[in-house]
């Protein structure tokens, strides 16, 4: 299509001219248009102008399409003329045809008028062309080979029996292009045809020399495999008493007979499409009688009155009640004055039903003969605007009860809603100016903190814009501020909108300031807990070293003393020194052997080699006297269950209790058992001895001791006693693999 064009356009809705400029601008938006509604206007606009093609309707009140169209014949008979109209008679276009209009398109079909356009100019240059290589021929042989050559069409000159004396340019091109056979002087015309169509051919040849002229239309199929329609004019070569040759004009027109076919589908497809809508149809001339009507239409009068719609019958007649004959009669009367316009209805009978009913006046010249209506069940559409209402009110009553601060934005990140609550905090918190307020830029606003917010405000700004890309699914951003009253802590949550159709955030702003001042408060009564936990464990090593000095002191320091003192006396008296050596060396071996005692205690030993069950039966060894009794059961463990820090845990705990049992419960039994489950471990130590009251202020630090080594393995610790009636310490600690 031409890259410009100056389109004049007749029309009397300003609205129609605009959607048929809409859809040429969109073929290219190069093209200029001109809008006249009267008959000066037309013919001005014709002079100033200058229109490369024209389009017209057919309903302007004063001026018709066939006035316009002689008019232009007369005046610019090489512009295109078009009908672009709403509703016309078959006759009507048949005779507008015959005037010379190029083409017409339906309101409805306004897709075809590009190309329809495109096709009238190329029909317009086409018979400019041919009509001007006409004229160049009679005035000047001179130029008739550059003629020849240019022109459109494709020409063929041959003697009286059928030989090539000459060609163009572009049958050269047709010829190889539809059968792939190339053209030269001298060869016959029917080496290019099919041998079926010789016959016909040699009976056009005999009338053309015979002085006739003959033009048909004939299919061609390309090797290939494409079709082209081709207009052949065989003319006779007049010589001076009988034809000398032929010339045989080929025209392409397969575009012409693809737009003639496309039109008979559209009527054919238009007519389907009317008979097999659920939209009523029809039309009613100005004594209300029937002119047309769709099947559908025809179905609902025989439902509501029992009979089928004739044409020419009264269409309110027997159909509708008092009142509604009256607004329908009302609505026909508006039409007939020339009035376009729409109107919706419901009815509850037989049940709920919406319409959506428009009038057309239809114009027979100037005047208006009749209406066309339609009607069309906007139902569900009117339930879906019901329910998109519903939603909305629901939507803004739950955003509206939400405690938290919640902005909408767009998807540029400006603020399009925001609910009671956000209000509500801004005025409460001094934020009732400017700040995000409706229409702002969220993104905008936050990048412009300053100060201490600063850092705050450039993290927001980019996760909203990764939210709003949907780069991420959620973006979560916990902040503070002072507020009048007290500090404030706030978690935003950034998520976008899921619908498809919508583009942009949802932004809520959740007061946690509760969760937070608990959980301050909890993290400081774990310092102190912390604290405590650490004075306990300094109180148990100040015990324990305060422990270790007694034993060395009371056993190791006091043997050595005695070996010092009795070696002295070996030095002033040597003649009696061999029974005191011989004792010396009896202390020294039993300060070796509470030397390794005492390292037992404290060096753990090394459960790998040596094994668990073993270890704990060497401590168990340790412990035991004369008189008591100390059973360890261990058949249901598993050891390999338990993590080597928990093996350390239990050795230490039950050294721990046997010692609390030795030095204070006067224990006959003690019983030990360690059973190891799925997912956890169960420790249980047993005495009978004398018991004590538990839970009293200032229990032992060697009890303190079990609790935190339990506890660092998200264990527990519980001991049952009383007194008289022994104690049983029960411990359990999670092993998970």
């Amino acid at each position: 299509m031409s890259t410009a064009l100056n389109i004049l356009m007749l029309e009397d809705s300003e609205n129609d001219a605009e959607l048929a400029k809409r859809v040429l601008k969109k073929e290219n938006p190069e093209y200029k248009f001109k809008l006249a509604m009267t008959k000066e206007e037309f013919i001005e606009d014709l002079e100033i102008f200058h229109p490369d093609v024209i389009l017209a309707d057919n309903s302007l009140s004063q001026f018709d399409a066939k006035e316009a169209l002689h008019i232009t014949s007369k005046r610019f008979p090489d512009i295109p003329f078009i009908m672009v109209t709403g509703s016309v008679s078959e006759e009507f276009v048949a005779d507008i045809m015959k005037l010379g209009a190029d083409d017409y398109i339906l309101k409805g079909y306004l897709a075809r008028l590009p190309k329809a356009i495109d096709d009238a100019l190329r029909q317009r240059r086409i018979e400019t062309e041919k009509t001007t290589a006409i004229q160049d021929l009679v005035v000047s042989e001179i130029n008739l080979k550059a003629i020849f050559d240019s022109a459109s069409e494709a020409f063929i000159l041959t003697d009286r029996t059928g030989l090539i004396k000459d060609f163009n340019s572009r049958a050269e091109e047709t010829a190889f292009h539809i059968i792939e056979k190339p053209i030269s002087r001298g060869q016959s015309i029917f080496y290019f045809i099919e041998p079926s169509h010789r016959a016909f051919l040699e009976d056009v040849v005999f009338k053309v020399l015979a002085g006739e002229t003959i033009q048909f239309d004939k299919l061609q199929m390309s090797p290939v495999g494409k079709t082209h329609w081709i207009n052949y004019t065989f003319s006779p070569v007049n010589g001076r008493n009988e034809a000398s040759g032929i010339c045989i004009t080929g025209r392409d027109i397969t575009a012409k007979k693809l737009a003639e076919q496309l039109k008979d589908f559209e009527h054919n497809n238009l007519h389907a499409l009317i008979n097999n809508t659920s939209d009523l149809m029809w039309s009613v001339d100005r004594n209300f009688k029937l002119i047309t009507s769709n099947q559908a239409f025809n179905e609902l009068v025989f439902m509501y009155s029992g009979f089928q719609p004739i044409k020419g019958t009264d269409i309110l007649k027997d159909l509708f009640d008092i009142e509604k004959i009256f607004r329908f009669k009302k609505c026909y009367e508006r039409a007939f004055n020339g009035e376009t316009f729409t109107e919706i209805e419901f009815t509850r009978m037989p049940s709920e039903l919406w319409s959506e009913l428009s009038f057309y006046p239809i114009y027979e010249g100037n005047d208006v003969i009749g209406t066309a209506c339609f009607s069309r069940n906007i139902t569900e559409r009117k339930k879906a605007e019901e329910a998109t209402r519903l939603s909305t009110e629901r939507m803004s009553a739950i955003l509206n009860t939400l405690p938290a601060n919640i902005v909408l934005l767009d998807e540029n990140g400006f603020i399009i809603e925001v609910n009671d609550a956000w209000k509500k905090f801004t005025i409460e918190n001094g934020y009732a100016g400017p700040d995000y307020c409706m229409g702002d830029n969220y993104l905008t606003i936050s990048q412009s903190a300053t100060g201490s917010e600063k850092e705050d405000g450039k993290m927001v700004a980019a996760g909203i814009k990764n939210v709003l890309k949907k780069v991420v699914k959620e973006f979560t951003y916990e902040y503070s501020c002072d507020g009048p009253a007290m500090k404030r802590w706030f978690r935003m949550v950034a998520t976008p909108l899921q619908k498809k159709e919508y583009a942009g955030a949802v932004v809520m702003h959740i007061d946690i300031s509760e969760i937070r001042i608990l959980e301050l408060e909890k993290l400081k009564n774990i310092k102190e807990e912390q604290k405590k936990i650490t004075r306990v464990i300094l109180q148990a090593g100040e015990k324990e070293r305060a422990r270790l000095g007694q034993e060395l002191h009371d056993n190791i320091s006091q043997l050595l003393a005695a070996i010092k003192m009795k070696l002295g006396y070996c030095l002033t008296h040597p003649d009696k020194s061999l029974p005191i050596i011989e004792k010396c060396t009896e202390y020294v071996q039993e300060a070796m052997t509470e030397a390794r005692n005492l390292s037992h205690k404290m060096v753990l030993p090394r459960f790998e080699e040596d094994g668990f069950y073993h270890s704990m039966s060497l401590l168990v060894q340790k412990y035991r006297g004369s008189e008591k009794v100390i059973q360890i059961e261990m058949k249901q463990m598993d050891q390999n269950l338990i993590p080597a820090g928990i093996k350390e845990t239990i050795y230490r705990i039950t050294q721990e209790q046997l010692n609390n049992i030795e030095k204070y419960a006067q224990a006959s039994k003690v019983f030990i058992e360690i059973v190891t489950r799925p997912d956890h471990l169960s420790f249980l130590i047993r005495d009978d001895g004398v018991g004590f009251i538990s839970g009293r202020k200032g229990d032992g630090i060697g009890l303190t001791n079990i609790f935190n080594r339990a506890e660092s393995y998200n264990g527990s610790a519980k001991i049952i006693t009383a007194p008289g009636r022994g104690c049983t310490l029960q411990v359990e600690i999670p092993i998970g693999r």
